[in-house]
């Protein structure tokens, strides 16, 4: 059956759009529209664990991919994202302020602000928190721009360290950690149009990456999720 071709028992739902019944095992080939599903939460809740674990992988691959970085070179992290998509229900809500992940979020951020502020340092998230919070405010679309972890994230330009995040992701970690740059790097201020390389002490390694906004949102996702490419 052709990729984009509807399962049977699928039932239409936005547009030509359609989710699959809970029956049906072609969860990565299937046309998803991720952002209704906080509005109907009974549709999650059908769905298999296997079901689940299959949207949440193929999630945080993508996440990967726009890091530029392969899911296969670090195990430790994916394994850990894929886990912590599932434990925040990164699928199971619509409000942002509702997020099971939100709560952790805004510890580790104002812990993050305050050493800024205090230390002139540079923090980031470890990748799980980081990339789950990227899942849901941008593939999945849900925002509050004026949430003061909204906020926060946007200050320390936290979705611009994704790549970052992941390669200095020690298995386990679950708490903010140092990222310094190199000196020649260290007097320029930090911004949307600039390449900044951060060096990540505990792996020694130097991650070139660009400031701007990675491409995203749920048609970029979808593309993927039904072709295994990006639109």
């Amino acid at each position: 059956m052709p990729s984009d071709a509807i399962p049977e028992g699928a039932q239409p739902f936005v547009s030509g759009v359609t989710i699959l019944p809970p029956s049906s095992n072609r969860v990565k080939d299937a046309l998803i529209n991720l952002n209704p599903i906080g509005e109907k939460p009974g549709l999650f809740k059908t769905w298999s664990q296997a079901q689940k674990h299959d949207i949440h992988a193929v999630m945080v691959k993508d996440v990967f991919r726009r890091a530029g970085l392969e899911y296969s070179a670090f195990p430790d992290a994916y394994v850990d994202c894929v886990a912590k998509c599932a434990a925040t229900h990164v699928l199971g809500h619509n409000d942002w302020k509702k997020w099971d992940g939100r709560g952790e979020a805004k510890r580790m951020l104002l812990e993050m602000n305050e050493l800024n502020v205090r230390r002139g340092t540079q923090w980031c998230l470890p990748a799980p928190l980081l990339v789950a919070i990227y899942i849901t405010k941008t593939v999945r679309c849900v925002h509050d721009q004026e949430d003061e972890v909204s906020r926060l994230i946007d200050k320390h330009f936290l979705f611009h360290k994704l790549a970052t995040s992941i390669v200095a992701y020690e298995r386990g970690l679950k708490s903010i950690f140092l990222v310094t740059m190199p000196s020649s790097l260290a007097d320029k201020s930090c911004n949307e149009e600039s390449i900044t390389a951060v060096e990540v002490p505990c792996k020694s390694t130097t991650i070139e990456q660009s400031l701007q906004s990675p491409r995203g949102g749920v048609s970029y996702f979808l593309s993927f999720l039904r072709t295994g490419h990006p639109a």
